[in-house]
């Protein structure tokens, strides 16, 4: 007959030990606390080109929309109110209305973010006009990011009558 051999040694206990676990969470709190600001950061700086392209979406929006339906649309801006908003019109007869569809609520710009433009306020409001024909008011529209120390600045604009609007380089001047 066989017999299985003896083990002696006592065996060792399998786990972790507290001090062990306690290593592991102090190195994981070490790590968070480096990345953290970072990540805050970087989802505030997003906060500046997401406006920015929402507004891009707006004005490709009520471009097309004004020549498919053969009516006049507004992209109105309201950057003296706090918070900062645009928002869409378009022409029923002698006065303007909201559309709607998804694009006829208003969008708040971020309080981290600042909007102005160059475009001269008119009686009814500052807005850029859509024509039914596809010319375009040229204008500029300026996010700047408030929160970080270099001020990051996303321009949207549009540089001729006949051309969609675009969001501009870092450096590029509309002529």
């Amino acid at each position: 007959m066989l017999s299985q051999p003896v083990n002696l040694r006592p065996s060792k206990p399998r786990g972790f030990t507290l001090i062990e676990l306690l290593i592991v969470m102090i190195i994981i709190a070490i790590m968070a606390a480096v990345t953290a600001p970072r990540l805050i950061s970087f989802a505030t700086s997003r906060r500046t080109n997401d406006i920015a392209r929402t507004f891009l979406s707006l004005a490709h929006y009520a471009r097309t929309t004004a020549i498919g339906e053969g009516r006049i649309y507004r992209l109105n801006i309201d950057s003296s109110s706090r918070p900062q908003k645009f928002y869409l019109t378009a022409q029923n007869g002698a006065t303007y209305e909201a559309p709607t569809t998804d694009y006829g609520q208003e969008f708040t710009v971020p309080d981290s973010v600042s909007m102005d433009t160059d475009l001269t306020p008119q009686t009814d409001g500052t807005y850029i006009v859509f024509n039914p024909s596809g010319r375009t008011q040229e204008a500029q529209v300026r996010f700047t990011d408030l929160s970080t120390p270099g001020r990051k600045v996303v321009t949207v604009a549009c540089p001729s009558a006949t051309e969609n609007f675009r969001i501009l380089l870092p450096g590029e001047v509309v002529p």
